[in-house]
């Protein structure tokens, strides 16, 4: 009996193999387990900000090396490869041998954070770290949560960017995607399905026939079948880095029960200004910052140095971090700098010990901030936003943040790729852990379609009366 289980076990794999669902070959290699569709890694990275790495480049020193016996497995392997494979080795083949080598190291590590990305996807990514955007124009993440036992991964949108095809469909932070053109997005293994588990244990009980189990195999496979694509990453470089056509997206959108349909959403590319102000009455100044990249903290520096020589005198600022994914580390501790004056800014919770971030000393603002947050206030956002609350006492308006803590440092690679690996967990500066849990605002102000931005009306008011007791 157990014979004939593995020859039905085989024809799964072949049977899937040749519908092409998952593509149990060459693209179904993944960050959680090599054979399981449960973390694809997300390369195509022209959207997805989370993959900027908050630290400046690293050397690895060449005395670090694992042991011996993991150096001969991989030295025996290739050598296996170049004498006996049936195509000669060609140099193209090489380089896609190590970056798959490496790729697969980093996969290994069942780190959604740490990846390695290949020259092309860097490319994306560096565009995207200079505010340029690709696809649907939102920051988008992977999620990954439990369901009936199973591993299952999520496309999140973490912040539709301004001025973004994202924006104007009406794609909100925390909106799962769920299909694409009407076709499900796969989201976990057909080999972890609760009906493949308990056909498995019915077949080896003999409580259902060969027959039985294969049919129950073809109807899994059939639904595969229907798949936006092999995996999760073709869906997710449709979003992120397609500049031509359109795309119909479903969405489940926390709090509704019936998904929303959002058709026609176009792909384009879209460059984005990090920082936007307008004066808003009373000497108030309203700044909106919608990442940290490169010019970020110097275009904030010079409109906020704009505001201080107008005919208005500065006296307050709202401070919208709202959709903001987060981004460079140094951007972001300028930018705090400017209004706190420097100090400790955040806490790195390392392998074995923490690291204390400063921002630069400086002549500070002294000038009530009122910061606006919600669901896609990410990362480095985050810090700013609990620094000026821990810092200055700012009050934090909106909703809670999305929670995501975590700290990564590259290394550039020779050949134009990159290595990003999840180096720490980032602290508040009193050393307050949110990561996948977020901040709470001081002042809670949920989202109402039919006012006119209560959120950024109740921090006029907040800091209208800050104000008045100065």
């Amino acid at each position: 009996m157990r014979m004939k289980f593995r020859t039905v076990l085989l024809w799964l794999l072949v049977a899937l193999m040749a519908c092409g669902t998952f593509g149990l070959g060459a693209r179904l290699h993944t960050r959680e387990v090599a054979a399981l569709p449960t973390g694809v890694p997300v390369v195509q990275a022209s959207a997805l900000m989370n993959f900027t790495p908050e630290f400046a480049p690293v050397a690895v020193s060449r005395t670090e090396s694992s042991p011996s016996e993991n150096r001969e497995l991989l030295a025996s392997i290739a050598q296996m490869v170049r004498a006996w494979y049936v195509d000669p080795i060609t140099a193209d083949k090489e380089v896609a041998m190590a970056r798959g080598a490496v790729k697969g190291m980093m996969e290994a590590l069942s780190d959604p954070r740490s990846q390695f990305l290949n020259p092309a996807d860097k490319k994306l990514l560096d565009d995207a770290t200079a505010g340029k955007f690709h696809g649907i124009g939102a920051v988008v993440a992977l999620r990954s949560e439990k369901l009936d036992g199973m591993q299952t991964e999520k496309i999140v949108v973490v912040a539709p960017m301004p001025g973004s095809s994202a924006e104007a469909a009406g794609l909100r932070p925390g909106d799962c995607i769920t299909h694409m053109g009407g076709k499900w997005i796969i989201n976990y293994s057909p080999l972890e399905t609760p009906e493949l588990k308990k056909a498995e244990k019915d077949v080896l009980n003999k409580d259902i026939t060969d027959e039985d189990f294969k049919k129950i195999l073809k109807s899994i496979s059939d639904k595969f079948d229907n798949g936006v694509s092999v995996n999760i990453a073709d869906a997710l470089q449709m979003l992120t880095s397609i500049d031509k056509g359109e795309v119909n997206l479903t969405v489940q959108r926390a709090g509704q029960s019936e998904p929303i349909e959002f058709a026609k959403v176009s792909l384009a590319a879209l460059q984005v200004a990090p920082v936007v102000s307008k004066m808003i009455g009373h000497g108030m100044e309203y700044f909106r910052i919608s990442q940290f990249n490169d010019s970020a903290a110097a275009q904030f520096s010079a409109r906020i140095d704009s505001a201080l020589k107008s005919q208005n005198r500065l006296r307050g600022i709202v401070l919208d971090l709202r959709d903001n994914p987060g981004g460079q580390m140094e951007s972001a501790k300028r930018i705090a700098s400017k209004l706190t004056g420097g100090g400790l800014f955040a806490t790195i919770q390392e392998r074995s010990t923490r690291a204390f971030i400063r921002s630069p000393k400086v002549h500070g603002l002294n000038l009530p901030v009122v910061v606006l947050i919600n669901g896609g206030t990410a990362n480095v956002a985050e810090i700013l936003a609990g620094d000026l609350q821990e810092n200055i006492d700012a009050a934090l308006v909106g909703t809670r943040t999305f929670g995501d803590g975590l700290a990564q440092t590259p290394l550039v690679l020779k050949d134009g790729s990159e290595a990003v690996v999840t180096t720490g967990k980032m602290l508040t500066s009193q050393g307050h852990d949110f990561n996948s849990k977020g901040l709470d605002p001081t002042r809670l102000v949920p989202e109402d379609k039919h006012q006119n931005d209560a959120q950024l009306s109740e921090a006029e008011k907040i800091l209208l009366a800050k104000l008045g007791r100065a």
